[in-house]
């Protein structure tokens, strides 16, 4: 099943929640896209954008990729779990699913239940 207007509000509110309860140290962008040629259905890309030609150098971002016809259910649990390696590689970008990682994805996994 894929996202309906009811689901992307609910997705947009979740995103705003993150964004205030759980803060990372760089920017965070959310993004939801056809993802045909990967067979994740969501990722995160830290990186560093360079303006045109060398010019203006902008923050670290991190960029959550969303495939657009994922599951309702699929879409919410890939955002907390993207959201928690945004915050886990804010302390070690080497560090994948640790017991850090978990608290963070069950601490967002609750504030949203809670709401």
């Amino acid at each position: 099943m894929a996202l309906d207007s009811l689901s992307i509000r609910g997705f947009r509110r979740l995103v705003a929640l993150l964004r205030q309860d759980f803060p990372t140290d760089h920017a965070v962008e959310v993004r939801r896209r056809t993802l045909k040629t990967c067979r994740a259905r969501h990722r995160i890309h830290p990186r560093e954008k360079i303006g045109p030609r060398g010019g203006k150098t902008y923050p670290l971002t991190h960029i959550i990729v969303i495939d657009k016809d994922v599951g309702v259910g699929d879409c919410f649990e890939s955002l907390f779990h993207e959201w928690a390696h945004a915050l886990r590689w804010e302390q070690n970008p080497n560090a994948g699913h640790d017991d850090t990682y978990w608290k963070f994805y069950g601490r967002m996994y609750r504030k949203y239940l809670d709401d």
